[in-house]
């Protein structure tokens, strides 16, 4: 492991943007019109060992953060590390136990494919699609101010917002493009970047 990535050890509780290279990936990006398709957050096990918490479809788990390294030296993916403007590592162990505790082990919430926004969303999926193959005009206003329900990004959240009691992302079913914005404000800083 290279030095870089051994600064992770040292932030339990940040906040870990991905990109990588795959279709749904690039989907994901177009239609939030951000630059990163997934957030995850720096746990700390019981253990005293360092993993990447993600919410993923096949569930929410700890991912080994030899799998990041690998993601970002063999497949081309694009990492940066965040960590709030009040950042401690008191709070960001808050944070890391809070979501080892409360979000490790759950399964990714599927009801969501039966609600309306979903429906939305697939179609904006679509004529983002169609838009970037095709040329075909869509109203931008479909890619902005749009809540999502259970995203990667609401498990991070919900890990600041109960483990050391700080709302940062300000919205309910936050997307990785909230986590840009927060970013953008200022309300989150960049300690890190590992890629592209």
């Amino acid at each position: 492991m290279s030095l870089e990535w051994a600064a992770v050890h040292q932030l339990p509780g940040a906040i870990v943007q991905r990109w990588t290279p795959s279709w749904l990936s690039r989907v994901v990006c177009r239609t939030l019109g951000s630059q990163y398709s997934h957030d995850a957050l720096v746990v700390m096990t019981s253990a005293g060992s360092v993993k990447i918490g993600d919410c993923l479809p096949s569930g929410c788990r700890l991912t080994e953060l030899e799998r990041y390294i690998r993601g970002v030296t063999d497949q081309g993916w694009r990492v940066r590390v965040l960590v709030p403007e009040m950042y401690t590592v008191e709070r960001g162990l808050a944070a890391s136990d809070w979501w080892f505790e409360n979000v490790r082990g759950h399964p990714y919430d599927f009801s969501i494919l039966w609600s309306k926004w979903y429906i939305r969303l697939m179609w904006r999926v679509l004529a983002t699609y169609v838009k970037a193959k095709y040329h075909v005009p869509i109203p931008s206003q479909l890619a902005e101010n749009f809540e999502f329900a259970y995203w990667c990004t609401e498990g991070v959240a919900a890990a600041w917002l109960n483990g050391p009691g700080i709302d940062i992302w300000r919205k309910r079913n936050p997307t990785p493009r909230t986590t840009e914005k927060r970013c953008e404000e200022g309300k989150l800083r960049q300690v890190l970047k590992y890629g592209g």
